[in-house]
């Protein structure tokens, strides 16, 4: 609604001098009303018994790792398809963020380098998309939301998004006593956007143990498998 109404009135402004100058017999925007503000979705933050439990139905290890770069290394749906296995050195991952064109370094934590080593073939080192489709190429999102993700979703009996793994990823983070700068170094974005964005997940770490990441993680897949 903010973009759809900024775009409004600068097209009546545009309109509304042509038509004052003679061009227009009259500014054709005049009866447009803006648009009602909605009511933002607050983000969710999934268990690590949710997280795993999606993990499980989905179909390929590639499906696996994708929404373990989400999850567990807070990468938004775009960079985590963007990734690839030349922007992992050792256990630091080096992201290029589409949203800020700044490059950052995100920590690979135990359980998502396993999913990698996994999908690795024994003795090679790839190059190249470390998520591909079937078919070799690159993964379309909302191909991928669909037909895969959303189906794991509905049979782990879950209702979650792509979007979900994110902040996910922070309030593990969160949990495990991480500060607020290095979750924001961590997810790219500043230290007042995650206070902002992510208060209600704050909040509920205040009121939990603090929780090693890793540990939490390798439990749910116990629990879980």
């Amino acid at each position: 609604p903010t973009q759809i109404n900024h775009a409004l009135s600068v097209l009546s402004a545009a309109l509304g001098r042509a038509a004052e100058h003679g061009l227009l017999p009259s500014n054709p925007c005049g009866p447009v009303r803006k648009v009602g503000r909605s009511v933002p979705t607050r983000p969710r933050a999934l268990s690590p018994n949710e997280i795993e439990s999606i993990r499980l139905e989905l179909p390929r290890q590639e499906d696996k790792v994708l929404w373990g770069l989400m999850a567990y290394a807070g990468l938004r749906p775009s960079e985590a398809l963007a990734v690839r296995w030349e922007d992992r050195s050792g256990d630091i991952l080096v992201v290029d963020s589409m949203k800020t064109l700044r490059r950052r370094a995100v920590e690979i934590v135990a359980p998502l380098a396993d999913d990698l080593e996994g999908l690795r073939p024994a003795g090679q080192q790839p190059c190249g998309l470390v998520a591909r489709s079937p078919q070799g190429h690159s993964v379309n999102l909302n191909n991928w939301r669909r037909r895969v993700f959303l189906p794991a979703c509905e049979r782990a009996g879950i209702d979650a998004d792509p979007k979900d793994g994110r902040t996910s990823c922070v309030s593990l983070m969160v949990h495990e006593g991480r500060s607020l700068a290095y979750v924001a170094a961590s997810v790219g974005n500043s230290a007042r956007v995650i206070s902002d964005h992510y208060l209600h997940v704050l909040k509920a770490a205040e009121l939990g143990v603090r929780t090693p990441m890793e540990d939490a993680i390798y439990a749910a897949r116990r629990g879980t498998g």
